[in-house]
Formats: C-alpha cells, sequence, structure tokens
C-alpha cells in the first residue's frame, strides 16, 4: 500500500514540475515575442527625416561618424541637425514613407555632377515633397533630403536662407548658389536608406535649383 501511495505522489511531482517547466517556456516565449513586436514596431516609427541647416560647430563621434550640433563651439560653421517624424503618412502600409521619396522626386538620373544636374533638369522635376505629404515647414533652415542617384543628394528648402546666393552673372532673381565652407557630415544610416552610398559633403560652390510653380529650393549636392 505504501509502495502504491509513493507512486501516486512520485507521478503528481512529475506532472507538476512539467506543467511549472511549460507554463515558464510560454511564458518566455510570450516575452520573445513581446520584445521582437516592439523592436519591429520601433523600427517602422522611422518614417521621414528632416535636416535643420544651423551656423554651429558639428562635433562628430569617429566610431559611428554621427555629429551633433554645438552652438556653444568656438568654430562656427554649417552644421546639419536631424530630426525623424513618426511613420504615420500611410497607416496602412507598413512601408516607411522615406521609400515613397521617389514617386515624388525620380531618383534614377543618370548625372553625377550636381551642375549637369543644374543644367540638365528641368526644374519642374522637383515637386514639393512638403506638399505632397502635407507638411508644414515655416523655418528657411530646414531641408526634405532626397536622392536623385547614390551619389547625389537633393536638400529640398521652401525659403532662401543665408546660405544661398544670386549669382550675379545670371539674371534670375533667385538664388542659384549654395556655398558650402566646411565639411558637413550627415547621418549615415539614413542616406543609406535613401539610396546614396556616401554621406559626407566637402565644401564648395553647389547649385541651387529654383521651381517657380511650387516656390522650393532645390540644392543639389554630391555626397562620398
Amino acid at each position: 500500500m505504501k509502495k502504491v501511495v509513493l507512486n501516486i505522489v512520485a507521478v503528481l511531482l512529475i506532472t507538476l514540475c512539467a506543467c511549472e517547466q511549460e507554463n515558464s517556456i510560454e511564458e518566455q516565449t510570450a516575452e520573445d515575442v513581446k520584445e521582437n513586436t516592439s523592436k519591429k514596431a520601433g523600427a517602422s516609427q522611422r518614417g521621414l527625416c528632416i535636416y535643420s541647416l544651423t551656423l554651429d560647430k558639428q562635433i562628430c563621434d569617429d566610431r559611428d561618424m554621427t555629429c551633433r550640433c554645438d552652438p556653444s563651439g568656438s568654430v562656427i560653421g554649417v552644421c546639419a541637425q536631424i530630426q525623424c517624424l513618426p511613420n504615420v503618412f500611410n497607416p496602412i502600409t507598413p512601408e516607411p514613407v522615406y521609400l515613397n521619396l521617389c514617386k515624388i522626386i525620380r531618383c534614377d538620373w543618370v548625372y553625377n555632377d550636381p551642375w549637369s544636374v543644374y543644367d540638365n533638369v528641368d526644374p519642374r522635376v522637383f515637386n514639393s515633397i512638403k506638399d505632397v505629404l502635407k507638411l508644414t515647414i515655416k523655418s528657411d533652415t530646414k531641408a526634405i533630403p532626397f536622392a536623385m542617384n547614390k551619389n547625389i543628394l537633393g536638400l529640398q528648402f521652401y525659403k532662401p536662407n543665408n546660405m544661398m546666393y544670386r549669382d550675379s552673372k545670371t539674371l534670375e532673381a533667385e538664388p542659384s548658389m549654395f556655398h558650402l565652407k566646411n565639411t558637413v557630415i550627415l547621418d549615415k544610416v539614413y542616406l543609406k536608406k535613401l539610396g546614396l552610398k556616401g554621406n559626407v559633403i566637402k565644401p564648395g560652390k553647389y547649385p541651387v535649383i529654383f521651381n517657380k510653380r511650387n516656390k522650393t529650393y532645390n540644392v543639389i549636392l554630391k555626397v562620398k
């Protein structure tokens, strides 16, 4: 009789341990699913990024080439600060908005020199990204980046600023030149997602293409 009782107790203990282990595995699996879902949701939140160009010192971390703007710095130059918006423009399709920018402005141009773009591309092809996505951008230092191909980056401004100049050799009333006096490093991860193979802009004079129809100022830059 004692042997039968001991066997029953042993079976009950084994069953109890198995249930506890199964519950533990289920809880861990649920946590893993929750964590992975959270990571995916977080990654999909970065829908569109805007740059603010300010006259500040640019401080970069050589390890990951990320930069920030320091207004208290002693060296003054053009610094680009990135600000990313949530992906709320197309809630039905999880595709981030930056993947749709090629539908607003073509990104398969064959020109690899900014001034070739200035000479050969009709300004009317530069649709207003702000208008299409129904954004409000009032600052003259904020611009939406877009790719024309893997080497050419565009920055679309919606007002002229003090970094743009009018070429005295032309009769154009609007500025046609963007003078960059220092090297600027942009966000590598976002530019790669746009389709660009570089994120460094060297000093130089770059063209500004003005679209009279939608009042956009498109600065055409070469990245390395």
